[in-house]
């Protein structure tokens, strides 16, 4: 047995140091373990996930995504090793070093509040500076009125083309039927001296002869026809003019002196009154020096001592009409080019105007995103951009707000920061090492702060206590009202032997404090390291699982007791019971909480007492506490799936060697 006498003797029994004794250095915070392994603690182990331990500058904590096992970030494990030696048994000077401690806490939380980030300015873009890439609304807009300026100056144009070309025909060929009719009273007049002419020449014929014809009469004066009555000529564009005699159609007079070989085309009607004996073809004139196109009127001659008579053919060139329409093309393309540039500049000016209250909009636009959010936007009108302009002021103001609530966001993160950082320096930083005992644990926070607590309290030289609790609620509320039972546990569990004794002056004490509504689940054992057994009281928590290596069955130890908070005193105390176990080698002691049993998969279905029970005795027995943990994490983690954590699971194991 170890000599636990005197100070000045050596025990081979080390327990953790008192409430009021000196803390080992902590070690640094860092990064939660893989997905693939739980969490776990000791010399050289990895550490169990937990909230990370923020301060000034630490990285806020990432709440674990759907399927991903329980971490909780960086964070400081809850598997820290609690620096364990003899010490004496703790007493009054010790309490004082304690108060000592929790001023030095309480300073070093001052100190991460005063280094909580500022917030940093907001806005550093320009929009007014930006340049527009390509071209620009006004330049669009522009484009878009020329366009369909273009479109309806081609129609236009288009349709005066017909239109020009059809009335220009019409006017030739009244032209040409007038002409005709005026060439006809000429050519009655050139045939009478035709046949006066033809009378002479038959006179002077011998008989037996033939009687030749009158030679033709080149007569430029018939491409200057004058209407009835005098006046200017009707038209001096005319292809030829010949008089015609008898149904031979022998040419009697003629304005050129080629005689033309003919025109062939199609007949077309001659609109207008006192043109029926005017005939108008349209075709290709044919003569000596090539083709033209022409229009051929011809109208007949009646003479009245000659049945045979005559006609009177006037051939006029259609060119003219083709070059009229091409001047009233070439017209036309120069005045829709003034109408598009007139069109482009006057779009432009009008998309300018619609343009400038959007570009004023972007001036405010670039004033908030500086950070102003007291600017606002004057409507220039009642139309959409007014309307715009109205919806960026209700913007820039949710914006305000949602700035407001984004710093006092902040605010609060900073809060849970540093109420997370004091809330990690509260638990173990170290597991006991104790001769004869293999002691493991596991804490992993559903939240950024949690509601569960362990603890391993130095009682006096041979006594340890074991403590594992669930604050009812979560957050900070949680975490305040586990920072307050903890202080008051250690206070009054150090030198009380008595289990439901020390949870009786717990209770005293948190059930004055503590708000309505809330309590705190706790069982606590104190293990005895010299005589290898275990006291055990419960204050209305999850009963203790105690896995006896000889037979392989589980035992479940739960003493009567009520939660902590519910009663003052007179109820409690008659409540609260303790007992004594003994231990042996080999067996395997498991204290949880309720985040164990409750842990729930995708389809809310609860992973049950029953079930747990069934692990530990089938999994925990002659394994190591560390593989004991790492084995529960991992069946938790493997039955929750892609679900998020619903509760804090703490899980601390005792194994005796």
């Amino acid at each position: 047995m170890a000599d636990i006498g005197g100070p000045n003797k050596k025990s081979s029994v080390r327990l953790p140091a008192g409430a009021g004794g000196a803390q080992p250095p902590r070690p640094p915070t860092g990064p939660g373990p893989s997905p693939s392994r739980p969490p776990t603690a000791g010399a050289g182990a990895a550490k169990p996930s937990r909230p990370p331990t923020t301060g000034a500058g630490a990285a806020s904590p990432a709440r674990k995504s759907p399927g991903a096992p329980a971490q909780g970030g960086a964070s400081r494990s809850s598997s820290k090793m609690q620096a364990v030696g003899k010490l004496p048994t703790p007493g009054a000077g010790q309490r004082g070093a304690q108060a000592a401690q929790a001023a030095q806490a309480a300073q070093g939380a001052s100190g991460v509040m005063a280094a909580a980030p500022r917030l940093a300015p907001r806005g550093h873009g320009s929009v007014a500076g930006r340049r527009v890439q390509g071209l620009g609304l006004a330049g669009k807009l522009s484009l878009s009125i020329a366009a369909l300026v273009i479109l309806v100056v081609a129609a236009w144009g288009t349709v005066l083309t017909v239109i020009v070309k059809d009335s220009s025909y019409d006017a030739i060929k009244r032209y040409g039927a007038s002409a005709a009719l005026c060439l006809g009273r000429v050519g009655r007049l050139e045939l009478d001296k035709f046949k006066v002419e033809k009378q002479r020449l038959e006179a002077a014929t011998r008989p037996g002869e033939n009687i030749p014809n009158p030679p033709r009469v080149i007569m430029r004066e018939l491409l200057e026809l004058r209407p009835e009555g005098g006046g200017q000529p009707v038209m001096a564009d005319i292809e030829d003019a010949i008089i015609l005699y008898g149904v031979t159609s022998h040419p009697v007079a003629s304005a050129k002196d080629a005689v033309p070989e003919g025109l062939k085309g199609q007949e077309e009607y001659i609109g207008g009154r006192g043109y029926t004996n005017v005939k108008c073809r349209r075709g290709e004139y044919r003569r000596s020096a090539g083709t033209v196109p022409a229009l051929q009127f011809t109208v007949p001659i009646e003479l009245p001592s000659d049945a045979q008579g005559g006609s009177a053919v006037l051939i006029i060139s259609s060119s003219r009409v083709d070059s009229q329409v091409n001047s009233v093309i070439a017209s036309a393309f120069i005045a829709g080019l003034f109408c598009v540039l007139v069109g482009i500049g006057v779009s432009y000016a009008f998309a300018s105007r619609i343009v400038k209250p959007v570009r004023g909009l972007m001036r405010d636009m670039d004033i908030v995103s500086r950070g102003d959010f007291d600017h606002v936007t004057k409507p220039t009108s009642t139309d959409e951009i007014g309307l715009l302009a109205l919806a960026f002021n209700d913007m820039t103001r949710s914006l305000q707000a949602a700035r407001e609530l984004e710093r006092e966001a902040e605010r609060v993160q900073g809060e849970i920061n540093t109420t997370r950082e004091i809330q990690a320096h509260l638990l173990p930083a170290k597991i006991p090492q104790l001769p004869g005992f293999d002691i493991f644990q596991a804490y992993i926070s559903a939240k950024e702060v949690g509601g569960d607590y362990f603890d391993y309290i130095p009682v006096d030289r041979e006594n340890l206590g074991i403590v594992v609790a669930d604050v009812s609620g979560k957050g900070l509320p949680g975490a305040m009202v586990m920072a307050q039972t903890r202080a008051v546990l250690r206070m009054i569990a150090t030198g009380n032997t008595s289990a439901s004794g020390t949870l009786s002056q717990v209770n005293a004490v948190i059930a004055r404090d503590i708000k309505r509504g809330m309590f705190v689940t706790m069982i606590y054992g104190i293990l005895n390291v010299r005589q290898k057994t275990l006291t055990v009281a419960s204050a209305g928590h999850n009963p203790m699982v105690l896995l006896r290596a000889r037979t392989g069955q589980v035992e479940l130890v739960n003493p009567a007791g009520i939660a902590l908070g519910f009663d003052k005193g007179p109820i409690f105390n008659r409540t609260i019971k303790e007992q004594t176990l003994q231990l042996y080698k080999g067996d395997q002691v498991v204290l949880y909480t309720d985040g164990v049993v409750e842990c729930m998969d995708v389809k809310h279905e609860e992973y049950t007492d029953e079930r747990f029970y069934r692990w530990v005795q089938t999994n925990a027995r002659e394994k190591k506490s560390r593989d004991v943990v790492n084995g529960l994490i991992k069946e938790l983690e493997s039955f929750r799936g892609e679900a998020e954590p619903h509760d804090d699971i703490t899980v601390v194991t005792v194994r005796v060697e």
